[in-house]
């Protein structure tokens, strides 16, 4: 035993704002040679003595001054976490698994132990028994999410944002919002459907760091991270909300759906997008990257989005019980396998499994055409219309920079320096191929870079190698950089021939269509007496044929692909139509091109 008089110091521990002393229970070995140590007092124990009461009492008239100095000798730098660890060594662990001691080593590297427990003292009271991180499977990935708004209320619905999340191999979920208030229940969705990501990241948007959502990530341990500011291209959701948006504008464009179905249109590409193979991913689905499974696309091989469809609803006798309706996309959240979203003729969407397809006699039946027609004007009297505009209308470019007013003469012309140039500048609002990171991608010039002062640096020359300007060029995912003159003229040079034509790269065709003047191959000869016979040919100047084809990556403007639309007339050579497709209720850009 040690004595009483001697120095003994035990290390403690701190927890939070708690210190304790960290205790084990003792081995045979160490009973039989390690020293006893008594901390009990030989004094009487007396709980009710006065002692206590008058060692209080020195402490209640304590002035400013003693705590300042407290506080100053007495502060907490830092605490640390480590990593949540079982106390079960491999050994141990070996004996309870059956294995040997280098299995069970190299099983305590590669698995978690995130909710064990260690029990050594009588119970009294029940364990903890919610252990959110086990119940879910764990994602080997991390997870980005971002916020996306429109323009346009849906119905009926009522959503007015979303919340997208999607991994770095293109998995991606996307929920409709009311409010973005509600990003935090959409966050804990994900996780209790799709599993427990190794973290998240987001823009540090106050509904994707505070309230509901801060309470989801501390539940299931989720580490979350933020971009840094006027850094959009950090979050990979962002360039997934362009390239879904663009996907589901397609899609609107040539089913011409409602503006204000917007919600159920995202949702469907969203999920749709898992499941279709990326060259990037040598083309394997996001679902597989992600879960290691390989997934079933049934419920998206029978109905194309807003196609028709007949519902059957057993209603009471006499009225039919096959309705008339257009098809949203899977119901995931009600029933089973194969449950559909149907937009009614009066607005309303109810879910169903039993939906076919029209019949051929149905489509070109005339009592059908009519029932459609009258569908769709109910259509537009309850939810909305789809607005052409938003697909082909062409903004007008506004000057970069308005012209300095000044006090002068506007008849009197000051003499320019004989090395000057004066006029529009036409480099503005041009678009150049860039190097954008590890790869090109097509910028905009901005404007003029200015100096701190506000003024504009260098100047134009007559001499293009003597032009001093520079210029700010935006990429599509919000970078600025600063250009010079002889770079951009250098760039433009190079991208078109000595015709001023501008060359781009297609790398697919996703979509083709015949116009019903369009002759057929079979019926193309015709017979002109008994023995000649001339080639039949469509009306002059109207288009043949239309498609639909995407550019190369890193040859377009924007994050998503940019979509081409080929027109062929019948006596000219093909046109191509470039659209920039924009967000949901903004312009699109577009330009012509020919082919030859």
């Amino acid at each position: 035993r040690v004595g009483a008089q001697e120095d003994i110091m035990f290390p403690l521990q701190m927890y939070g704002c708690i210190s304790y002393l960290p205790t084990r229970l003792p081995t045979d070995k160490e009973l039989q040679k390690c020293r006893y140590i008594d901390m009990t007092c030989e004094s009487e124990w007396e709980p009710y003595s006065d002692s206590f009461q008058e060692y209080e009492r020195q402490f209640r008239n304590i002035n400013m001054e003693t705590i300042e100095n407290i506080r100053q000798t007495r502060q907490i730098g830092a605490t640390a976490s480590s990593d949540r660890r079982s106390e079960v060594d491999a050994t141990t662990l070996a004996n309870r698994l059956g294995v040997s001691h280098h299995i069970s080593t190299a099983t305590l590297k590669c698995t978690t132990q995130k909710s064990s427990r260690n029990i050594t003292e009588l119970f009294v009271r029940r364990v903890r028994t919610r252990q959110s991180p086990l119940r879910y499977p764990a994602l080997n990935d991390w997870l980005y999410s971002d916020t996306l708004f429109s323009n346009v209320v849906s119905k009926p619905r009522n959503s007015t944002c979303a919340q997208l999340f999607c991994t770095s191999k293109k998995y991606l979920s996307l929920y409709p919002m009311k409010t973005k208030a509600e990003a935090g229940e959409q966050l804990n969705r994900f996780v209790t459907t799709t599993g427990i990501p190794l973290g998240i990241l987001t823009d540090g948007a106050k509904e994707e760091n505070l309230g509901r959502w801060n309470e989801v990530r501390k539940k299931f341990l989720l580490t979350q991270r933020d971009t840094e500011p006027h850094s959009p291209w950090q979050n990979k959701a962002e360039g997934e909300i362009g390239a879904t948006k663009n996907h589901y504008r397609r899609i609107m464009d040539r089913k011409r759906v409602p503006e204000q179905l917007w919600d159920f249109g995202l949702e469907y590409t969203a999920n749709l997008r898992r499941f279709i193979a990326r060259p990037e991913l040598e083309y394997r689905t996001p679902h597989e990257i992600l879960n290691g499974d390989t997934p079933d696309i049934s419920e998206y091989l029978n109905f194309e989005f807003y196609e028709w469809v007949k519902v059957y609803d057993p209603v009471s006798f006499p009225h039919h019980r096959e309705h008339l309706g257009r098809w949203l996309g899977p119901a995931h959240d009600v029933g089973q396998a194969l449950c559909y979203y149907v937009l009614k003729e009066n607005g309303q969407v109810i879910a169903r499994t039993s939906v076919r397809n029209l019949t051929q006699a149905e489509l070109i039946d005339e009592n059908e055409i009519r029932a459609r027609a009258d569908f769709d004007q109910n259509i537009t009297t309850n939810i909305g219309t789809f607005d052409d505009e938003i697909i082909n209308t062409i903004p007008n470019d506004e000057p970069e920079e308005a012209f300095p007013v000044t006090d002068t003469d506007p008849t009197e012309t000051a003499a320019a320096p004989p090395d000057m140039t004066h006029g529009p500048d036409p480099l503005l609002q041009a678009e150049v191929i860039l190097q954008h990171g590890d790869h090109a991608a097509i910028a905009k010039v901005k404007h003029r870079k200015r100096n701190s002062d506000g003024n504009l640096i260098g100047r134009k020359h007559k001499i293009p190698t003597l032009d001093s300007r520079i210029y700010v060029c935006e990429f599509a995912d919000g970078e600025e950089i600063d250009v010079s003159y002889n770079t951009l003229a250098e760039h433009l040079y190079s991208q078109c021939d000595s015709e001023g034509n501008q060359y781009q790269i297609f790398q697919e065709v996703i979509n083709h269509r015949r116009n019903k003047s369009a002759v057929d191959k079979a019926d193309q000869m015709i017979r002109v007496g008994n023995k000649s016979s001339e080639k039949k040919r469509s009306p002059v100047g109207t288009s043949r044929w239309n498609g639909r084809m995407v550019a190369h990556p890193g040859y377009h403007y924007g994050t998503s692909r940019t979509q081409i639309q080929l027109k062929w007339p019948s006596t000219q050579k093909p046109i191509v139509s470039i659209q920039n497709p924009p967000l949901i209720g903004g312009p699109t850009t577009s330009s012509n091109a020919r082919i030859d």
